[in-house]
């Protein structure tokens, strides 16, 4: 089956024979016992790393269009992968990855379940140096959600060390990617033509062992023997040709802002006693209930000036009077007084207000209009 792209570009797609994924995934021998690393079962997350130009993307498409072969996998990724798949009964089949929508991502979106996902320089979006921001953290939710979602990820970095922590503790493989062009030096090879990919267990998901444990059992009892299964890619087999496009493009240039973008969250809050909201239009905010409790505690100060001609109260009796508030309560509480012409004085303990020429009528009408306006917010 043979598909026209653009007229910009009516190249081919590039034909790929299933053949080639024959035999091709990994196995680890433990204990006479093969386990083969395999996504029909299991969800695995995988990161693909290497210098530059060492193979990491080339190696992360081959094994996602053996996931389209093998599995009939739904493929998400930031870089565009498509090709045409040619089965032994002869018949073929158009493949194509589906952009990641990382908005979708963000929002655990019900459509982002039943796949796999591929990242390509997955530091731009989740960085190690951002390890506190809304967007890591959502990212690593969806992570830890992915077996529920039936879902698998593949990322490329070229150090497994740039990305986000909690995400490198959730990673099972560590695929090592070098070009064998570059490791043997002179040869008659091409460079991108072979690469070397070293399969360690980072989880423990894959052989039931991490590739620290084995290390450590090495050197406890001098074996020599490798703790990763080993094995080779030619490449060329997603190359393209005069007539037909590449699998992938290998200079496919990814949104360069996207590590610097921000994601704001604006949520619900759970509220515990009678603080202000964090989000009010006050410079020194203060909760309208405790706006209110203020103007009854005034109002009988002032109502008692006949008795003995002062309005005069310490601070630490006010306060109390109107029930448990924090520091900051009542500092942003005397600052709002201060606005009704209060006076002050004393110091220390014996700090005061006095209340005598306090304009109680404009402090009532700013508390009911806070109250009018949360009333006006709910409906």
């Amino acid at each position: 089956m043979v598909v026209q792209l653009a007229e910009t570009d009516n190249r081919q797609l590039r034909v790929l024979d299933e053949s080639i994924f024959y035999d091709s995934a990994p196995k680890s021998g433990s204990s006479g016992r093969v386990d083969t690393l395999g996504l029909d079962d299991e969800s695995y997350i995988l990161c693909f790393t290497g210098r530059r130009g060492g193979g990491k993307t080339t190696a992360m498409t081959f094994f996602a269009c053996k996931c389209m072969w093998l599995y009939n996998t739904r493929v998400l990724s930031n870089y565009p992968i498509e090709f045409v798949l040619h089965r032994s009964n002869g018949r073929s089949y158009v493949c194509r990855s589906e952009p990641l929508d990382l908005y979708k991502l963000l929002c655990f979106d019900n459509d982002y379940k039943h796949c796999l996902i591929c990242i390509d320089e997955a530091p731009d979006i989740i960085s190690h140096l951002a390890a506190t921001t809304w967007k890591n953290r959502l990212l690593n939710i969806f992570v830890r959600q992915l077996r529920k979602n039936n879902n698998s990820l593949f990322l490329c970095a070229q150090d497994f060390n740039l990305i986000d922590k909690s995400l490198r503790w959730q990673v099972d493989i560590l695929v090592e990617c070098q070009d064998a062009k570059k490791h043997f030096g002179n040869t008659h090879l091409v460079k991108g033509s072979c690469i070397m990919l070293r399969f360690l267990d980072n989880s423990g998901l894959w052989t039931g062992q991490t590739w620290q444990d084995k290390e450590y059992i090495n050197k406890l009892y001098h074996k020599y023997e490798d703790v990763g299964a080993k094995a080779t890619l030619h490449s060329s087999v997603l190359w393209g040709d005069d007539e037909h496009k590449a699998v992938f493009d290998s200079h496919y240039q990814m949104d360069i802002w996207e590590s610097l973008r921000r994601v704001d969250m604006h949520l619900g809050t759970y509220k515990v006693g009678d603080q202000a909201s964090a989000d009010s239009a006050d410079k020194f905010p203060v909760s309208a209930r405790t706006l209110s409790t203020a103007l009854e505690e005034v109002a009988g100060i002032l109502q008692h000036v006949g008795d003995n001609g002062q309005a005069a109260v310490y601070q630490r009796d006010f306060y109390r009077n109107l029930g448990a508030l924090s520091d900051q309560d009542k500092n942003n509480l005397g600052k709002h007084l201060s606005d009704f012409n209060i006076a002050r004085g004393g110091e220390g303990s014996k700090r005061w207000y006095d209340f005598q020429s306090f304009d109680i009528n404009a402090f009532r009408a700013y508390v009911q209009t806070r109250i009018e306006n949360i009333d006006e917010s709910k409906h």
